[in-house]
């Protein structure tokens, strides 16, 4: 009885093993460790990470009003484009439009300064839908934009389980940024000083602290907002 016992002791020891490590197997997509989720995280940031300046739209065209209040403006549009041209990211040509009252020219003009890419300022345009963090710290998404760099994960500094996030577990991932590839023209002080909001963010790289809510599925770990472009 004794031998029987033992028997029955180490079968039900052994189908206990199997099914642990089916269980394991079967979530091996979806392991939860600071390196897994850093990595989710970087999934997202290398389709949605570009650092932009919110320069949608090219050309870029400067009217008069704008010329005349770019000293008082230090970060407005026209300080802007004279401060990508002093980098070499611009051309600038001169004309004149007309003023119009709806869709009737009134026959009075104004000049205008029109300032498109060069081939060297196209290497840093996107074409295609990208995000960009506005000042007030949101990231509308907008089509094209002149871009600086890309963010991605330095360190991840913790995962705060989110409890009300069923079925699926869900976690905020705190972590740290770097900044791949960021542009030589990014590091001058002249482009900071004109982009203030850009400078913050290349400033505070593995300073400051980040937030992104990854799932935890059946089928692998899911960055938020992974499939929304």
């Amino acid at each position: 009885m004794k031998k029987q016992y033992l028997g029955t002791s180490m079968l039900s020891i052994a189908v206990g093993c199997a099914l642990l490590l089916a269980g394991c197997d079967g979530n091996k997509g979806a392991s939860v460790t600071e390196e897994s989720m850093g990595a989710a995280v970087d999934q997202y940031l290398a389709k949605n990470g570009d650092m932009c300046l919110s320069l949608n739209k090219w050309p870029v065209e400067v009217s008069e009003h704008e010329t005349q209040m770019e000293k008082m403006l230090p970060h407005g549009l026209g300080r802007q484009m004279a401060t990508l041209k002093m980098f070499g990211l611009v051309t600038e040509t001169e004309g004149e439009v007309d003023q119009l009252i709806g869709k009737r020219p009134t026959g009075r003009k104004f000049k205008v300064r029109t300032f498109n890419l060069t081939e060297e300022g196209q290497k840093f345009y996107r074409p295609e839908v990208v995000q960009h963090a506005a000042l007030a710290g949101s990231n509308p998404k907008v089509k094209g934009d002149l871009c600086y760099g890309k963010k991605a994960v330095e360190k991840v500094v913790k995962l705060d389980l989110i409890p009300e996030a069923a079925p699926d577990k869900e976690y905020n991932v705190r972590y740290l940024y770097k900044i791949d590839g960021l542009a030589e023209w990014a590091k001058r002080p002249e482009f900071q000083q004109t982009f203030p909001g850009a400078a913050r963010l290349i400033n505070e790289a593995g300073k400051e602290q980040m937030t992104h809510g990854v799932k935890v599925t059946e089928s692998g770990l899911v960055p938020r907002g992974l499939h929304d472009i």
